[in-house]
């Protein structure tokens, strides 16, 4: 895969900064490079790196940026977390360079309603915390998601661009299984 896969659950204190150093130590990483390879010359998008990853009951992720993030992705009019499971759903974030942007749930009739307990943060990073329960997704289920960020006007950036993250909602005995010696 082009990413790394969560290795433990995570407690994140979703306040838009790194809080300490093992708050994401534990996170899958999508890292972002150039799409036509990292010797080739032209400019890199404003995106860094996307993490992920879940405690017991929700999931998690962060957008890390080449500046401030907060600065960086309030040019987005939007950002979408596009989940593929045995159902589709999708998050729509807003206002995505405020503080606390807005965070919700497209319906398959395209209507977007309140993500319920979601939390958000935006500053030197992005952050969010979503119960799996607002996501329609149980412990075991396998979930594919990207990660979309639209300009005005325009759909600006897909990642991963070709393929698609991938985890398994940790079941109980999730942080058990993953241990090592």
């Amino acid at each position: 895969p082009v990413y790394s896969a969560p290795r433990q659950f995570l407690e994140v204190r979703v306040d838009g900064r790194v809080s300490n150093y093992f708050e994401w130590l534990g996170a899958g990483r999508y890292h972002i490079t150039n799409p036509r390879g990292t010797m080739a010359p032209g400019a890199r998008g404003p995106i860094k790196d996307i993490y992920f990853g879940f405690n017991d009951r929700e999931f998690l992720l962060r957008i890390d940026c080449y500046r401030q993030a907060h600065q960086v992705l309030g040019r987005f009019s939007a950002i979408r977390v596009l989940f593929d499971g045995e159902q589709e759903v999708a998050l729509e974030i807003t206002s995505c360079g405020a503080a606390a942007p807005r965070v919700g749930v497209r319906q398959a009739d395209g209507e977007v309603k309140p993500a319920g307990d979601a939390r958000t943060a935006c500053d030197a990073i992005f952050e969010l915390a979503v119960p799996f329960s607002v996501l329609g997704l149980e412990a075991g289920r396998e979930v594919q998601f990207v990660v979309e960020f639209e300009e005005p006007g325009d759909l600006g950036a897909r990642y991963p661009r070709e393929s698609s993250i991938g985890f398994r909602v940790p079941t109980a005995d999730f942080e058990a299984r993953m241990w090592t010696a």
